[in-house]
């Protein structure tokens, strides 16, 4: 029964943000030449933490694996 729901909340949180996403309204900001340097920084920095974190979530699952079947053999 949760999942159901799960998924039908998980659906109705993409469609949310797809509209959000698509709303098309006129933007008068100014992003100045420093604050877009740090903004794209910040995206790669991200990038670079989040595919390390995953490189190394990986090699504890494989070592885990690894330790198993060294004890079942």
């Amino acid at each position: 029964m949760w999942r159901s729901t799960s998924w039908r909340l998980m659906g109705v949180a993409w469609l949310a943000g797809s509209l959000v996403l698509t709303a098309s309204v006129p933007a008068y900001g100014y992003v100045d030449p420093g604050s877009g340097t740090m903004l794209w920084q910040l995206v790669l920095a991200g990038t670079a933490g989040a595919l390390l974190l995953a490189r190394r979530a990986l090699g504890r699952v494989v070592g885990l694996l690894r330790a198993r079947v060294r004890r079942e053999r």
